[in-house]
């Protein structure tokens, strides 16, 4: 190079000139190009790489041995697909999820049969991270938990349904329990070989006061709860009757119209109990148990004693109490149980 120019030496004769000035043609012409192009932008840039294949977007797996549950929910960047185990990959590793066969129980017409099916597909929680967020406030290990059971399942549905009671109450909603496989429901007192804890659809929410205990129930009953009991200390809340996740169960196709079919009819029996009278009044008592799923504790208990004279007193909370009349005559005692049973008496002072 001389003067800032390139210098060719080279001779000019024959075809070997024309073959060199070919070749000095084509290096000047891309040297033009890559000189042209310096500072420049391209004309048509690729796009960065994460709007080809955006992170938030997940192609689950759809079958076979691929098979995935997916927590999706538009606008938000934890959504998740986790492979799923097969009920008899389950069963190699695991007692603990053995499901009744509701054909074979006597207990079910055929619409019920297809809600008690048994779980076909479970999240082995072993592999899941424990901060998996499901839904704007929910994480996946406030419905299951490793104790309850290794491999879990919990409804899409529900969890969105919770979190719309969520956003219309602004605070959190604890759940004190979601998904239990069979074996550990099993060991728990009161519990029910039914129980919609092991079918993926039922929530006990802590509700320790009577405020909170007529928030939490109206907000299930607000999205369309097929059962809501009071405890004491908590709300049961479960969507039984509605369609199972296909995710989880290979006939999720219940039909909405049959709802009022499964609905429970009686879902708690109950009786009063005869406790002596005393000078200083009555002892009430009602007896009193579910019959529908599991009986999770002390139901919470309204009573409304009416005098001769229309006078209502009402009293909240025990299953058991002291009463002590202020009127002559004929009383009409109601009591209503875990919000969903009623029972009257007559008593005369």
């Amino acid at each position: 190079m001389r003067n800032g120019f390139l210098n060719f030496n080279f001779r000019t004769n024959g075809s070997s000139d024309f073959s060199a000035l070919k070749l000095i043609a084509v290096f000047c012409f891309v040297f033009q190009l890559s000189c042209e192009s310096e500072g420049r932008e391209p004309q048509n840039p690729l796009p960065p790489i994460d709007e080809i294949n955006p992170p938030d977007q997940v192609d689950p797996p759809s079958n076979g041995d691929d098979r995935a549950g997916c927590y999706f929910e538009s606008g938000f960047p934890y959504n998740d697909c986790n492979r799923l185990n097969s009920l008899s990959e389950v069963h190699s590793i695991s007692s603990n999820y053995s499901y009744e066969d509701p054909a074979e129980s006597g207990r079910f017409n055929p619409v019920e049969e297809i809600q008690y099916q048994a779980p076909q597909f479970f999240i082995d929680l072993s592999g899941v991270p424990e901060g998996l967020m499901v839904s704007r406030n929910f994480s996946l290990f406030e419905f299951v938990h490793s104790r309850k059971g290794r491999f879990a399942l919990f409804s899409k549905k529900v969890i969105a349904l919770l979190q719309d009671a969520r956003d219309r109450l602004g605070r959190p909603l604890i759940v004190n329990s979601g998904y239990r496989s069979p074996g550990y429901n099993s060991g728990i007192s009161g519990s029910s070989k039914w129980s919609r804890h092991m079918y993926g659809d039922a929530v006990d929410l802590s509700a320790p006061s009577t405020k909170e205990r007529s928030r939490v129930q109206r907000e299930c009953e607000r999205e369309d709860a097929s059962l809501v009991i009071l405890y004491q200390t908590h709300v049961h809340c479960d969507w039984r009757m509605h369609s199972l996740d296909s995710d989880f169960y290979f006939d999720g196709r219940q039909d909405e119209n049959d709802a009022e079919v499964i609905k429970p009819i009686d879902p708690i029996q109950a009786r009063f109990i005869e406790l002596p009278t005393t000078a200083a009044g009555w002892r009430l008592g009602v007896e009193s148990k579910v019959v529908a799923d599991d009986h999770e504790g002390e139901l919470w208990v309204e009573w409304t004693i009416t005098s001769p004279s229309g006078k209502e007193t009402r009293m909240l909370g025990q299953s058991e109490l002291s009463y002590q009349p202020t009127e002559f005559g004929e009383h009409r005692i109601h009591v209503l149980i875990g919000g969903l049973k009623g029972v009257e008496a007559v008593r005369v002072w």
